[in-house]
């Protein structure tokens, strides 16, 4: 069922009364009303310009209309071009003085018609970071934070797209409007992650289109070259700063990492900061969610909960090198195999939280080594 339409408007009378309320010279409608796609639930957007005076904004209705009045002295005009640009797309004056709302829309327009300015660097990692953050975020244990979390996700998805892309945003209900015909992948995506009871995998799969590491996401500040030494503190921070490149990030350098926080740490603060930081550099490096690909719990804690035993039966101290040579077989990665069978671990259920082992139990410090 279509909207109720919009009542009829005298728009002279309208830009007389905000005439009569603010002391403007120059009112211009925005919105949906400019648009043309207005209901009768739509606010009427104005802007409204006078000589001088502070910035404010009027909601008072008027004829029963819901009005949305922003108030601007002309000595805001080029700021006003510079910050509104989208929202006055499709602006159009009601009244003017001296040609002032011609000049401010066609400077808009000649906004529009080039891209919108480039992030800093710096907020271009902090987008890409968000959307690391997120695909932990929406993980969150309790039921009100995560349906938050999750929320945040579908507002955000569509101004950051915009954004990733150097393109302007018209707003969400107009992105909706245009992305099949634009982005059909993102179409698809937002579709699937804004469906009544979509899984986490619809989620990250959005979060992968929207973040696609394609479009080459901005290097953080430090980031590693191949090639380097690292101490244990440099790897560690390179690590939960997602600055390790791919061509860094190893089994070998998974077996490190894992066994430095549990050196810094109790197992479940190890778990915690390894899945954390697994999440956001597979983020970082654009690495897709499927079955077989992206982060999977029950592997996380496979291989922490192992080297956890061992360090118990070796002892705490020895250095990662020295604990290799003790145990070569930790770099065999189908390790796995003698504690699970690939039914169980293949599994969605293995892959979204930790499920016990069916063939063996992991090895187990003993009491009070650690």
């Amino acid at each position: 069922m279509s909207a109720p339409a919009p009542p009829d408007i005298d728009w002279d009378a309208l830009a007389r009364e905000v005439e009569r309320r603010h002391g403007a010279t120059t009112v211009l409608l925005y919105g949906s009303h400019a648009r043309g796609d207005a209901t009768a639930a739509s606010d009427v957007d104005v802007i409204a310009l006078r000589a001088s005076g502070e910035t404010a904004r009027d909601l008072e209705p008027w004829r029963g209309l819901e009005m949305d009045v922003h108030v601007y002295a002309l000595d805001r005009l080029a700021s006003l071009a510079e910050t509104r640009s989208a929202a006055l797309r499709d602006a159009r004056v009601l009244c003017q003085r001296d040609g002032v709302g011609d000049r401010l829309l066609a400077d808009v327009r000649a906004r529009l018609a080039e891209p919108p300015p480039a992030l800093a660097p710096g907020e271009q990692a902090a987008l890409w970071a968000w959307g690391d953050k997120m695909r932990q975020r929406i993980l969150a244990p309790d039921p009100q934070m995560r349906a938050f979390q999750r929320a945040t996700l579908l507002v955000e998805a569509l101004p950051c797209w915009a954004q990733v892309r150097r393109r302007w945003f018209f707003g969400g209900k107009e992105a909706l409007r245009s992305l099949p015909r634009e982005d059909p992948a993102m179409a698809a995506a937002y579709a699937a992650a804004s469906a009544p009871g979509a899984d986490v995998g619809a989620l990250h799969r959005l979060l992968d289109v929207v973040f696609d590491a394609k479009l080459g996401r901005p290097e953080p500040r430090g980031s590693l070259a191949a090639g380097s030494d690292l101490s244990d503190a440099a790897l560690l921070e390179a690590f939960e700063s997602q600055a390790i490149p791919c061509s860094r990030w190893h089994h070998k350098e998974h077996l490190r990492v894992a066994y430095l926080l549990l050196e810094r740490g109790s197992l479940e603060e190890a778990l915690g900061r390894m899945r954390t930081g697994l999440i956001a550099l597979n983020g970082r490096h654009g690495v897709p969610e499927s079955l077989d690909r992206g982060y999977h719990e029950t592997l996380t804690q496979l291989w922490l909960r192992v080297l956890h035993g061992l360090r118990g039966t070796w002892g705490a101290g020895a250095g990662f090198e020295a604990f290799l040579e003790r145990y070569p077989f930790l770099l065999d990665r189908l390790l796995s195999r003698i504690y699970y069978s690939r039914e169980r671990l293949r599994s969605e259920r293995a892959k979204r939280e930790f499920v016990e082992p069916d063939l063996a139990p992991f090895p187990v410090a003993p009491p009070g080594a650690l």
